[in-house]
């Protein structure tokens, strides 16, 4: 995960050890990336390996909307998705793109373990499926 090694090295650079930015120009946010891939429900993902239609499908069965979400890029990188502060829209979108190909534009965040994309814009690269008649 190239990005999420660059996020780390510019969060460590940018902050001191006690968590308090540098220079006191409060805290800087990376610049946003662009990614293009699949977009998947990380829960059907992981415990049942799901991709495409069948990870669409899989992911309209949970009772709750709250299932996390991830891009498959076309590099192989799985990104860990959320909601942007800005606004939750983009990240709602991801969910109805599930098993879809999209490109995303976001804030990467690493810390605690953990690498992320915060989601500002989605825009889906296929055509919708065709609704069964």
């Amino acid at each position: 995960m190239r990005w999420c090694r660059e996020a780390w090295l510019l969060s460590t650079l940018l902050l001191t050890s006690s968590g308090s930015p540098i220079l006191g120009h409060g805290p800087v946010e990376p610049p946003p990336i662009t990614v293009e891939g699949e977009l998947v429900d990380l829960a059907c993902y992981l415990a049942q390996g799901t991709r495409g239609e069948e990870n669409a499908v899989c992911s309209s069965h949970h009772t709750s909307p709250n299932q996390p979400l991830a891009l498959i890029a076309d590099d192989g990188e799985i990104h860990v998705l959320y909601a942007d502060h800005e606004g939750p829209y983009p990240y709602d979108r991801c969910r109805e793109l599930a098993g879809r190909r999209a490109r995303l534009t976001g804030v990467p965040a690493a810390g605690h373990g953990l690498c992320v994309l915060a989601v500002r814009k989605v825009t889906a690269l296929d055509a919708a499926p065709e609704e069964p008649r």
